[in-house]
C-alpha cells in the first residue's frame, strides 16, 4: 500500500485552476466583440441604445469576464514562471495586473452604472463625466504600459513566443480607440496558458 502523500493527486491544483480559467479568456473576449458588433449593427451605434441594448450589455458582461479571466491567468503565470516574481518581471507583471483589475473595473461600471444613467441623465451617458473618462483613459495607458511590459519579461523567461508577441501587440493596441480594446491581451493570455 502507497502512502497517500506520495501518489499523485487527483485534485487539480489551484494553479492549474487558474490556469484552465485563464484557457477562456480569448473566448470571452472574442464573444465579446462579437456581440458588440450585433448591438451596433441594431443600434446603428446610436450610444444612447448602445447604453441598454441587451446586445451591448451581453457584450459588456462577457468583457467583464475576459478581464476576471485574465487575472487569473496573469496569477497562474506568476506561480509558473519565477521570473516574474522578481526583478523586472514583478514590475511588468505588477503593472499587468493593476491595468486589468482597473479595466474589469471600467467593465463593471458600463454593465452596472451606464444603462442607469442612459434612463435618468441620458446626456452623461452620451457625453460621459469628465473624471470617470479620464479614469478610463488612465486603466488603458496602464494596461497598455503593462502588455508591453509583460511581454517582454514573458519573452525574457521563455514562456512562449506567440503569446508573447500577442501580449506585447495588445499593449500596443490598448492605446488605440477601439472597443474591447484588450482583447488581444486576453487571447495572448489564453495561448500562454495553453503552456505548460
Amino acid at each position: 500500500m502507497t502512502d497517500a502523500l506520495t501518489t499523485p493527486q487527483q485534485v487539480t491544483s489551484v494553479e492549474d485552476r487558474w490556469r484552465t480559467a485563464s484557457l477562456w479568456a480569448g473566448p470571452a473576449a472574442a464573444v465579446c466583440v462579437v456581440l458588440m458588433a450585433v448591438a451596433i449593427a441594431m443600434t446603428g451605434g446610436d450610444e444612447l441604445k448602445m447604453a441598454t441594448a441587451p446586445a451591448a450589455l451581453g457584450s459588456t458582461l462577457a468583457g467583464l469576464a475576459a478581464l476576471v479571466l485574465m487575472g487569473f491567468g496573469l496569477v497562474s503565470l506568476a506561480v509558473r514562471l519565477p521570473e516574474l516574481r522578481r526583478g523586472f518581471g514583478l514590475l511588468a507583471w505588477f503593472v499587468a495586473a493593476t491595468g486589468t483589475a482597473l479595466n474589469a473595473g471600467g467593465q463593471w461600471t458600463q454593465l452596472f452604472a451606464l444603462p442607469g444613467l442612459a434612463r435618468s441623465a441620458p446626456e452623461l451617458a452620451v457625453n460621459g463625466i469628465d473624471t470617470v473618462q479620464a479614469g478610463y483613459i488612465a486603466s488603458f495607458l496602464v494596461l497598455a504600459l503593462g502588455g508591453v511590459l509583460l511581454g517582454i519579461a514573458l519573452k525574457r523567461a521563455g514562456a512562449g513566443r506567440l503569446g508573447s508577441i500577442l501580449t506585447i501587440i495588445g499593449g500596443v493596441m490598448m492605446v488605440a480607440p477601439l472597443p474591447a480594446r484588450w482583447t488581444v491581451l486576453a487571447i495572448g493570455i489564453s495561448v500562454l496558458a495553453r503552456r505548460r
